[in-house]
Order: C-alpha cells, then structure tokens, then sequence
C-alpha cells in the first residue's frame, strides 16, 4: 500500500488503524516493503509492557526498534532478551541517535514501519451507537455534521504516566456544547454550526483537561441547545444516540437540559455521573440553558476514573469523612416520600445501600418530608386530598418554577453544612425509545403539573450529586421478549461543596459492602448489561 497525501487506512486481521502521514519519523528502512507493524522501545525503558493498551496488537511485535544515544548501548541485558523471545518477537532493530534518544520525540509504542519511516497510529473503533457528532482525528478544524462510521484514539502506551500531567493519555469525549478551539460546536443544531464555523478557543474548562493531559478523541450528541428531547419525535437536525443496554431500545435518557444533566444519561446507560457543586468549574464558551442550572459534569463506566479527573477537574479540596471529630460527622437523610419504591427486588438493593452509607457516616437517619407527611395524613383521615389556597396549590405545581436563589435556601434550611441524602435514582427498563409523544406545549403542561422532580434538586440547590449503580434486575422486554438486565441506580446529594466527600462516601461504603458483582466500584462493561 503507497502512502496517500494525509492518512492511510491500514487493517490487520484483528483491527483497523490509521496513519498520518504527517506524522511521520523518517528513517533510513528501506529493506522494508509496505508497511510492517512495528514496536518501539527507549533506551531506558526496558520494563515496558504491552498490557496496558487496548491499541497495541502482538501483530506489531513483528519488528521491535530499540531508540540507543550510542552503540555501546546496542547490547540487550539477558533478561530483556528473553522477555523479548517470550513474548513473541521476530526481529529486533536498533536506531543510533543522541539527540533523538534524549528528546522523547518518538514515543514508546506501535506504529508502522516502511521504507519511508515509521508512522504513528490509531485504532479506529465503530460508533455503533451513533454516540458521536465527529471524531476530532487530523481533521478537526472541519468536522461535519453527519454520522462517523469509526472513531480513531491513539494508543495509551504514547502517554506515560507524568508528575505534571495527572490525567495524561486519558481518552475522554466532549458533549457537543462545549467549544474546543478549531472544532465546531453544533448543540445538535445544523444551523447553529453552520452560522458560527470553528470556534477560536477552547472552554476553559476544556483547557485545563488539556493541561492535564487528555485526549479528546471526539464529541458526543446531546440534545438540541441542552434542552430536554426525546429520541424519536424531537430530534431532527442529529438523531439520539442509541442505549446499548438491555433490548438496545431504549432512550439514552435526554443528555442534557438542566434538571437531568449528567445523572439521567448516566443511570440510563448505568454507569457513575457526577455532578458538582455550582461553581466548582468555569461553565464559560459553553452552550448553556440556564446560567444558574447547568454546570459540567463527569460521566465515566470506572468510578476511579470519575473520581480521578473530578479531584483535578473541580475546584475543590479534598477531605476524607473520618478527619472529622464525631460532631460534625455528616447527616445522612433519608427522604420518605420517595421510599419506599414499589418494586421490592430494587428495594431491597437501596435498603444495602442506605445501611452502607450509614455506617460510613455513622449518624442516624434525618427526615426529608416536604409537604408529603401532611398530604399522606390528610388523605389517610378523610379518604380525599386536601384542599388549600389557590396559592399553596400553584406553589405546590409549578415548584419546578422556582428561582433558584429562593430554592437553594430552602434546601440548605435543611440540609446545613454537613448532610447527605440518598434516593432511589433509577431503576427498571429506561423509557422506550419509540414512542411518540405529546407535542412539546402539551407535554409541560402535562408533566410539570405534578410539581418538582427529585432530579431538579441539585441543579437548584447547586449541590454535588452523584448517581452511580448498585446492582441490576432482569425486566421482561415487549421488543426482545426476553428479559433484559437493567442497573439498578441510587443517587447520593450532599451539602454544597461537599464534592470530594460524596465521592468518598461513595468509595467507602462499596468497600465495605461489596455489592454489586462483588464491588460497587467495578468498571461497568459496555454493552446489553
């Protein structure tokens, strides 16, 4: 295969990868016909290993190149010899240069050798889920709207673990509202992109996982301008990505509008959403709804990645709950008027969790009523719902509505400083994803009539909450007929800026528990469950 003028496309027989041709490293290979996979190890880097990346292929021990400052250094120490034969390699290859073995230029790694070089490279994985709005490989200054057939990441093993880059070579995605500097921002709108053309700078939230060394492989889909869509009736410029969980037919929970942000898409698909605290992180060149409601967030399927990139990512301090003298140990409420939940089997799961978080916080329980207690009496006496003033009525309808000025110090009238409440998140089948809806107009009306939702809280309050799964139940599928395992997700809010010690509550109680396919902290595989 000759080399195009920007990139190849190269397939071994177990992946697909890319080149860039200008990314290239010209050496003198010309006994080299076509290109041969090919490793690279540094001159002090003899424990190298291969295990780490999901990249790297035993197709490319075919060649292994040693970067030696001299040829005294051309000799293998014993034991590297035989790790090399051990592991399978063919043909060992030296490259005598100072000035290139001192620099680090060229990372340890796979490429692709030919007799003009050696190629850096990326694995291309299929979107199958049509996740994402572009990939942001070579060509992101110009990314278009329309589907990728394959996203490309580099391999991790270019990324070293650094002193000064505590998330260095981590892949992440970026919802498509937030600016990347030459990429263009679509807020799922056709329109939006096509006015505005590549952004100049990146969000500043942006440019500090930058600094800290990520790399951003791509953007993902949201809903239209972080509004709240369904995926068949409402989306029309870009469609809704695909769940992949269970019957593969259900909604990816919004993505975006202020009320759900973060933790619906994230229970949805199973996985750990944190939210922070209002303020912990500059939200500026980002697409909002509401500058006193939206905020960025972390999704990850490995919680110690959602921990790691949020302890970096979030303008807070650390602080570890048993620090604390025992007066101002944390609260934990525990909210009646949304437990307990019909379903049995799920409740017995977030009765585990609750007991885990109060040994954790080792405090009792407080009590969250709202007006629910008076409600519940009333009922429970007379056989009918109370009647109040037209006032009490709309304030009890459109709580939704509220400022959320005036709604953070209703909340922190109850939970102080130092609380925690835990609530029964998700659970169940995601809503289906092809049903079509009353039209927008009708469907407010329809669904805000029953007040405010427990998932517009944190948004309100700006409190930190993190959604993360405590287990998974099988559920009969109308469209598999089979039945399908969903997670089972609680939801853990806490004080403002209580950030850090909600995730270590978090940590805590899973460790002691184990619940969940052993541990809470398990990475949540991809795919149907």
């Amino acid at each position: 295969m000759s080399v195009l003028s920007s990139s190849s496309v190269i397939s071994l027989p177990s992946k697909t990868f890319v080149t860039n041709h200008h990314e290239r490293h010209d050496f003198n290979l010309e006994l080299l016909t076509g290109f041969i996979p090919t490793t690279v190890i540094s001159a002090d880097n003899e424990a190298f290993s291969f295990r780490v990346d999901d990249v790297f292929d035993n197709y490319f021990l075919e060649i292994v190149i040693l970067i030696r400052a001299s040829l005294v250094a051309t000799e293998l120490s014993a034991l590297f010899s035989q790790y090399l034969c051990s592991i399978g390699v063919k043909r060992v290859g030296f490259v005598v240069d100072r000035s290139l073995a001192a620099s680090k230029k060229l990372l340890d790694g796979p490429y692709f050798s030919s007799n003009e070089g050696l190629f850096r490279l990326w694995k291309l994985f299929p979107d199958s889920q049509s996740a994402f709005v572009a990939s942001l490989y070579m060509n992101a200054s110009i990314p278009e709207a329309a589907p990728n057939l394959a996203i490309a990441v580099p391999s991790q093993l270019y990324y070293p673990p650094s002193a000064n880059k505590h998330l260095n070579g981590l892949r992440v995605t970026i919802k498509d509202n937030i600016n990347i500097a030459r990429v263009k921002t679509f807020t799922s709108s056709k329109a939006y992109g096509e006015l505005y053309g590549s952004v100049s700078q990146s969000a500043p939230a942006i440019q500090r996982l930058l600094d800290l060394g990520v790399v951003i492989v791509g953007k993902t889909g949201m809903s239209q301008f972080a509004d709240a869509e369904d995926p068949t009736g409402d989306c029309v410029d870009f469609h809704a990505p695909w769940n992949p969980r269970g019957d593969g037919l259900r909604s990816p929970g919004g993505s975006s509008f202020a009320g759900r942000s973060v933790r619906v898409p994230a229970a949805s698909q199973s996985v750990y959403g944190f939210r922070p605290s209002r303020g912990t992180v500059s939200i500026d060149s980002v697409v909002l709804i509401h500058n006193d409601l939206d905020i960025i967030g972390v999704l990850s399927r490995n919680y110690h990645v959602l921990e790691l990139v949020s302890q970096h990512l979030f303008h807070t301090t650390p602080s570890i709950i048993e620090d604390h003298a025992e007066d101002t140990r944390p609260t934990l409420i525990y909210p009646t008027h949304l437990f307990p939940i019909e379903d049995k089997a799920a409740q017995n799961m977030y009765d585990k969790t609750v007991s885990a978080l109060k040994n954790t916080v080792e405090r009792e329980e407080g009590q969250y009523h709202e007006k629910a207690t008076f409600r519940a009496e009333y009922q429970a006496k007379f056989g009918r719902q109370p009647y109040v003033n037209p006032l009490a009525q709309l304030r009890w309808i459109n709580r939704a509505r509220m400022q959320p000025e005036h709604f953070k110090r209703f909340i922190d009238g109850i939970f102080g400083s130092r609380s925690f409440m835990v609530t029964p998140f998700k659970f169940g089948e995601p809503e289906a994803r092809d049903i079509f809806r009353l039209a927008p107009a009708e469907r407010v009306r329809k669904e805000f009539s029953w007040g405010m939702r427990p998932a517009f809280q944190s948004p309100m309050a700006g409190q930190p909450e993190i959604v993360f799964p405590v287990s998974q139940l099988p559920v009969f599928s109308q469209a598999s007929h089979v039945k399908e395992k969903y997670g089972v997700i609680a939801s853990l809010l806490g004080s403002r800026d209580m950030d850090m010690e909600i995730l270590e509550t978090v940590k805590s109680q899973a460790y002691k528990n184990q619940f969940y396919a052993g541990s809470c902290l398990n990475i949540t595989q991809a795919g149907p469950s």
